[in-house]
């Protein structure tokens, strides 16, 4: 990864673990910016496939990933999530005017 300190190579695999984990926790940054280009579908699987090893409570992995390409779906997906949230808020907002 661009940016990250290189791992001593001559160390164990575990300390190569733990190397590589806390230069990526330590290297963390937020990302509001991004480029037009596609991320290719390669990339996606592999995060995809890394992403599905995450560990959960009892194991349960109750987790749903949808996989968005093109400005189309991702904005047919924002005006639903949107449209979930108004109606979520409605709901609350109606449940404590009763109470």
């Amino acid at each position: 990864m661009e940016g990250l300190p290189r791992m001593d190579t001559s160390a164990s695999p575990a300390a190569q673990a733990v190397a590589a984990v806390d230069a990526a926790i330590t290297s963390r940054r937020s990302v509001r910016a991004f480029l037009p280009d596609p991320v290719p579908r390669q990339a996606i699987e592999a995060i995809l496939r890394v992403a599905g090893r995450a560990p959960s409570g009892t194991n349960t992995q109750p987790w749903k990933v949808d996989v968005l390409t093109g400005p189309d779906h991702v904005l047919r997906c924002h005006a639903r999530g949107k449209q979930a949230l108004v109606t979520v808020a409605k709901h609350q907002l109606r449940d404590l005017d009763r109470s």
